[in-house]
């Protein structure tokens, strides 16, 4: 119940922001929307399955130091030095759940806006919320990572490449598996023909790769015995994750045609869906490669509120009731499937 109060009061603002014709009033509201998605995020007490072990992270990076975090592989660059400094300048393990949740939302707030010309932003933000929100409170350095990868969509649409990578490699400091959106920049393309052929460059590409992997791992865990062969099934795939993707590649496939048509920017926003469409269906053999997947299916935040600008009159119909039913049960889903997020707690009441 906590969940549906805060995330109503933080969608609703902006659905009523798309009513609105003041700008001043608009980005009232659109601070209002921030802030209490910013507040519910920051200031959680023992929400996410890793809340803890980011307390744990903080303290040994803050007393050890940001060499001993490198030497031994224990994180990312870019994050342990966020957790040095805020070790040793601000000495608050709370600023690291503080600080992340500013970077990543900003960083959301800010493509959306950007983009507020060709879809709604209360659509967009309800997609965040019900989609991508609730995993930042266990996945932080994915997140923020994540977040960058969001903003960076836009140099894959300008062509910068000075930019692009600069970006990915500040978000590989973050977190590792940014790395898969380095090979990106030339595989889209705004010629779908060449972008075609490149796509099935990289699912034959992925396919022999995984194929690899899972004979070398079949051999090693043979040899090492039933632990490391458990620990293996830990990151072996499975069809849950690619059940709950179904809805999102039918209703993009359906509409894809229209949504470029609509909107050029959308012949890149849907590449980089069908990108990360490759991964999903590879989860069935390696489950952690839903973690790189989401750096590609941010692209929904983009694509389905346009969705609702290019339907028909009889498609209006149902559509719209279906995606929000949709997103909805995912977010249910998400909430009563980790039960770590229940129930949730604030350190200021």
């Amino acid at each position: 119940m906590t969940y549906i109060l805060y995330y109503s009061l933080a969608v609703i603002p902006v659905f009523l922001d798309s009513k609105s014709q003041k700008y001043n009033y608009n980005k009232i509201l659109l601070f209002i929307s921030y802030l209490f998605l910013w507040f519910f995020a920051a200031f959680r007490y023992d929400v996410g399955s890793d809340y803890f072990s980011y307390i744990r992270m903080y303290n040994k990076i803050g007393s050890r130091g940001i060499s001993w975090a490198l030497s031994s592989v224990r994180t990312e660059p870019l994050y342990a030095i966020f957790n040095w400094i805020i070790y040793n300048v601000f000495e608050n393990h709370n600023l690291v759940f503080v600080l992340s949740s500013t970077i990543l939302l900003s960083l959301i707030f800010s493509v959306i806006i950007k983009n507020k010309n060709k879809l709604s932003v209360g659509l967009s933000l309800f997609l965040f919320v019900t989609t991508f929100y609730l995993s930042m409170f266990t996945f932080i350095r994915l997140s923020i990572s994540a977040g960058i990868i969001f903003y960076s969509y836009e140099y894959l649409v300008n062509r910068n490449p000075v930019k692009y990578f600069f970006l990915i490699i500040l978000a590989i400091g973050f977190h590792f598996t940014a790395i898969v959106m380095l090979p990106v920049y030339f595989i889209v393309d705004k010629r779908l023909k060449f972008f075609v052929l490149k796509f099935l460059f990289v699912l034959i590409f992925v396919a022999a790769a995984l194929m690899l992997f899972t004979f070398f791992v079949d051999i090693i865990g043979g040899f090492l015995g039933y632990e490391y062969a458990h620990r293996v099934g830990n990151i072996r795939g499975g069809i849950n994750q690619l059940i709950l993707f179904s809805p999102i590649f039918i209703f993009i496939f359906i509409f894809r045609k229209r949504l470029i048509l609509y909107n050029s920017k959308n012949i890149i926003y849907t590449q980089i869906f069908w990108l990360g469409s490759i991964l999903m269906l590879f989860t069935l053999w390696l489950g952690i490669l839903d973690r790189m997947a989401v750096y590609f299916q941010f692209s929904i935040i983009l694509l389905i509120p346009q969705i609702f600008k290019v339907m028909n009159n009889k498609e209006k119909i149902i559509f719209p009731y279906l995606i929000v039913l949709y997103f909805l049960l995912r977010f249910s889903y998400s909430i009563f499937g980790n039960m770590s997020l229940i129930p949730y707690e604030n350190i200021i009441f």
